[in-house]
């Protein structure tokens, strides 16, 4: 079975916190890219939509607009195939950078995890019960008190 990023295997402690620097920092660089990516498609976006524009200005019949106003470029605009491509372009990037900066953060609650974990660990959260040597003696002295004594 694969281990997914965010899971914290207790048994594997210290090579959760040896691995997850590299995790936070491959996740925020795709982050980064996602980011920059979604920032170009937005672009790519505006200068389609003002050539559409001056197209659509230059040529109004042959969008349907009888007459050029801004509501009717802007509509004329939108219906063109080539804007509803940009578009989608722009939808699955800001997708893809919504589930990369989920992924940030619930690596960022990893990281807090193994802190607490790590805390817990260094106090003997696991550890056995023992019991102290003067406790113990006082458990065995009760227990030969209340033990019947059996004559012969």
């Amino acid at each position: 079975m694969k281990h997914h990023p965010v899971h914290v295997d207790l048994d594997r402690l210290e090579f959760e916190l040896a691995a997850q620097s590299d995790l936070m920092e491959n996740a925020i660089l795709d982050l980064v890219e996602a980011k920059e990516a979604l920032d170009v498609m937005e672009a790519k976006l505006g200068v389609v939509g003002a050539e559409l524009s001056i197209l659509i200005r230059s040529k109004p019949r042959k969008y349907g607009l009888k007459s050029v106003t801004e509501p009717g470029i802007k509509s004329a605009v939108l219906l063109q195939p080539e804007h509803k491509k940009a578009q989608w372009k722009v939808i699955r990037a800001k997708r893809k950078v919504g589930i990369l900066q989920a992924r940030v953060t619930a690596l960022d609650n990893k990281k807090k995890s193994l802190e607490k974990l790590t805390d817990l660990y260094g106090q003997g959260y696991w550890s056995k019960p023992k019991i102290k040597k003067e406790t113990e003696e006082k458990i065995r002295m009760r227990r030969r008190r209340e033990r019947p004594h059996v004559s012969s």
